[in-house]
C-alpha cells in the first residue's frame, strides 16, 4: 500500500478517510519559505529537507484541497513569525472563537 500512496498522494488522502475517519478539526500549520528555512537550518545545517522547502506551498495547498473536498473543518494558521506558545495561544482563541 505505501509504494501505491507514494506514488499517486491523493489516494493516500482517500484511504486515511477511509481508515482513520474525519478529524474534528484540522490545523494546518504554515510558514514562508525564508521562515521554514531558518527553522530546519537552526536545527541542522545540513537538514535534507531544506531542499523540499520550495515546494511547500505546493504541499500546503493539497492540505487545504484536501479537507476542503471532504468539507473538512479547519484552519491554516501562519506560524511564520510566532513561536510555539503564540502558535498554541492563536490556535486555542480561534477554537473559543475570541481571534
Amino acid at each position: 500500500e505505501y509504494e501505491e500512496i507514494k506514488h499517486h498522494p491523493q489516494d493516500g488522502y482517500d484511504l486515511l478517510v477511509k481508515k482513520l475517519g474525519f478529524p474534528a478539526l484540522t490545523v494546518i500549520l504554515y510558514a514562508n519559505e525564508k521562515a521554514l528555512f531558518a527553522r530546519l537550518r537552526s536545527r541542522d545545517e545540513n537538514d535534507s529537507d531544506l531542499d523540499k522547502v520550495k515546494k511547500a506551498k505546493e504541499k500546503y495547498e493539497k492540505m487545504v484541497f484536501f479537507c476542503e473536498k471532504y468539507k473538512m473543518p479547519y484552519m491554516v494558521v501562519d506560524t511564520s513569525n510566532l513561536t510555539p506558545d503564540q502558535t498554541v495561544e492563536l490556535i486555542m482563541k480561534r477554537i473559543e472563537g475570541r481571534a
